[in-house]
């Protein structure tokens, strides 16, 4: 773990580094939590049925209580939470679609 922390990404600078609680803390850290935040704002105004809403509003509460509160580890739960909110809403999706196709198709 230590050997992957260490790593350098870009300008000298490790990925340990963009993990840190002064990476978080900083402008960049809240602008990349505020734009995840409108992605799944846009997720919740879709109409998707069954768990559309839900997950997606767990994210945005995580992250904005990891953005009121600074800490880091309530961020990376709420990123993770992102991403599994975004997956199912991709997944819902795609399942309607391929209802729909079948429905017109038959």
């Amino acid at each position: 773990m230590n050997e992957l922390l260490s790593t350098e990404i870009y300008a000298g600078r490790t990925l340990g580094d963009f993990l840190s609680l002064q990476f978080l803390a900083s402008v960049l850290g809240d602008v990349l939590a505020a734009i995840v935040i409108i992605v799944l704002g846009i997720l919740m105004a879709l109409p998707i049925p069954f768990v559309g809403n839900i997950p997606p509003a767990i994210a945005v509460c995580t992250l904005c209580l990891a953005t009121i509160d600074r800490s880091p580890r309530l961020w990376f739960i709420g990123m993770g939470l992102s991403v599994v909110a975004i997956g199912l809403a991709i997944g819902f999706g795609y399942g309607l679609l391929q209802v729909g196709t079948a429905v017109v198709a038959s």
